[in-house]
């Protein structure tokens, strides 16, 4: 038995350590303003840029021109968890890809295809979908741990 909660523990521990680089998580307001959030390690210098069909869509950093079909739509800005697009009046009605560029320590790149019938609402309970793969690795972990010492 011990040797089957050693193996599991190798295993959730190799998980949590390899959530490294940069997930993006979209969702929609009731406004159907778009929001999608690329979550990754934010140092002090970080500037990130969101794309789309070869355009920018919004950045945080100044010197990056943005689209003129964006402009005075979209908004992007560095958070504490990584980098946030806000797209009011999103109405594409096919599906829409969009690539977050996050220049920084590591600089990290991931893109995210967002269709609007099946993108889900934001809400608190999404966020809590997306945290709860994590919680529960560290409730088992730490459940684990113990019993191998």
């Amino acid at each position: 038995m011990i040797s089957y909660t050693i193996i599991v523990s190798f295993c959730l521990l190799g998980m949590v350590s390899a959530q490294t680089g940069m997930t993006l998580e979209s969702c929609l307001t009731k406004e159907n303003n778009l929001v999608i959030l690329g979550k990754t390690e934010i140092s002090s210098n970080t500037k990130c840029t969101y794309y789309s069909e070869g355009k920018v869509v919004a950045s945080s950093d100044t010197r990056i021109e943005q689209d003129p079909t964006y402009k005075n739509r979209a908004s992007a800005e560095i958070t504490g968890k990584g980098c946030k697009l806000t797209l009011n009046g999103f109405s594409s009605d096919k599906s829409q890809t969009f690539n977050c560029t996050i220049v920084g320590t590591p600089s990290v790149s991931q893109t995210v295809t967002v269709d609007k019938k099946n993108a889900l609402i934001c809400s608190a309970c999404g966020i809590f979908q997306h945290v709860g793969v994590t919680l529960l690795l560290a409730l088992l972990a730490s459940h684990l741990i113990p019993k191998l010492l």
